[in-house]
């Protein structure tokens, strides 16, 4: 038994439909269609003689197809057949990704996502947590393993006499326990459940799976009975159904005992979320809030860039004109010497 880790942060549901792979190779083919569209706009207008003059910039031919992966209606149409034809195909693509990314969106928004988390022996091991249990039997079992993940389990088991001292290390992800299923299911059920979700949970894989019998007298004529009505059981499910059902007495029992005043509104509050459609809160958008935050922090960094840039450039034209109107003062100063010189001459001369 291990605990549950918590869940990934809702504003990461905006990026969980694809994954990493696909986004980048999205991303690769956003940066490529641009220049491509701009390259065939070019040679259009050279080849065939005329094409949409503001698709030959590389800006707006980035920002033309930038809004055709967010289906946005371009009313801009394309002129040569070359162009078009990319441009169709191109749709074409856009429509197919925004379509699945929003089938998928829809399920990501309400469902919480899980984290990966341990389940074999070997990501157990690696993890370095301690393996603790009562008393030394596990111990002792897991040392005689052939697994060699075992047997390295073996020196970092701690033996407990209590299990009050026991959850808390668990609890706090420092330790997992070792015990059979069977108790490990009704101790989550009856300690660690509340409204339906559980903070613990049992690994998948099980280092020493085992068999329950029961003991007749050798020889007894009751064997093969026996032996019939317990697969008739086992086959049936209804040892399976008995023990869950104890589950549920049990945890209805401790629920009644902590809390017996809260308990018809508690049922009433599991029952309600499958009643129906589920709203989307606060919660749930979280991402949305988040994009349009980070997109308004951004435009306000771009803005003083721009200001900055803007002022050094106005404060370079500035210099340009003064050092322009020192140069004509000097040349007209100049002008006038010479001229002065030259009717001082002609005067000497007359």
């Amino acid at each position: 038994m291990a605990r549950t880790d918590p869940p990934a942060p809702r504003w990461k549901s905006l990026s969980l439909p694809f994954q990493l792979p696909t986004w980048l190779a999205m991303l690769v083919g956003l940066l490529i269609a641009g220049p491509v569209l701009f390259a065939l706009a070019k040679a259009s207008t050279n080849w065939t003689g005329g094409e949409v003059k503001i698709l030959q910039t590389v800006s707006f031919s980035l920002l033309y197809v930038f809004g055709m992966h967010f289906r946005e209606p371009q009313q801009l149409m394309p002129r040569s057949t070359t162009t078009r034809i990319f441009i169709m195909f191109l749709w074409l693509y856009t429509i197919i990704l925004t379509t699945a990314y929003n089938s998928n969106l829809t399920a990501f928004l309400t469902v919480v996502q899980a984290p990966s988390s341990m389940e074999t022996v070997k990501e157990l091991h690696g993890s370095g947590a301690e393996v603790s249990g009562l008393g030394g039997f596990f111990k002792g079992a897991l040392a005689s393993a052939v697994d060699p993940y075992l047997q390295a389990l073996a020196e970092r088991f701690k033996a407990y006499n209590e299990l009050n001292v026991v959850w808390p290390n668990v609890q706090s992800g420092d330790s997992v326990y070792l015990h059979n299923r069977q108790f490990l299911e009704f101790v989550i059920t009856t300690q660690f459940t509340r409204k339906g979700v559980s903070s613990m949970r049992i690994m998948k894989e099980c280092f020493a799976p085992y068999n329950i019998a029961m003991a007749l007298q050798r020889n007894s004529p009751l064997k093969r009975k026996f032996d019939k009505a317990i697969r008739w059981m086992l086959e049936s499910g209804l040892i399976r159904r008995w023990f869950l059902e104890s589950l549920r007495l049990s945890r209805k029992a401790k629920e009644q005992k902590d809390a017996p005043e809260d308990t018809s509104a508690g049922g009433e509050a599991e029952q309600s979320p499958s009643s129906g459609v589920i709203p989307l809160s606060i919660d749930h958008m979280q991402g949305a809030f988040f994009v349009i935050v980070f997109g308004n922090v951004f435009a306000l960094l771009v803005f003083l860039v721009e200001s900055c840039c803007r002022k050094g450039a106005r404060k370079e034209e500035e210099e340009k004109e003064k050092k322009e109107e020192k140069e004509l003062g000097w040349s007209s100063r100049m002008s006038k010497k010479k001229k002065k010189e030259k009717m001082m001459m002609t005067a000497a001369h007359a």
